[in-house]
């Protein structure tokens, strides 16, 4: 990997507890519930099984893209259908 390459970082909360980070430099990231076809599954039934993704932009900068599903997708709390995300950001 070349060393100005952007690596993406989840980090998994379960019930206020850090399960595990995972750590990728695709382009974009799909997320959805355990057992589905996502590239990051999250063990929470309120999810679908491709729910949302994060996706690099032309500019460098990641876009949270909500792939219409009918919980919707919190990014720090709130309701967002495509929004920017940032270090630190909870989805």
């Amino acid at each position: 990997m070349a060393s100005n390459e952007k690596m993406l970082s989840f980090e998994i909360w379960v019930d206020g507890e850090a399960k595990e980070t995972v750590e990728t430099a695709d382009e974009s990231v799909t997320i959805g519930k355990t057992g589905g076809a996502a590239v990051l599954q999250v063990d929470d039934p309120s999810m679908t099984d491709l729910h949302c993704a994060v996706q690099r932009s032309e500019d460098g900068s990641y876009m949270l893209l909500d792939f219409g599903s009918e919980s919707g997708t919190l990014l720090n709390g709130e309701r967002v259908n495509n929004a920017s995300v940032s270090t630190g950001d909870v989805i």
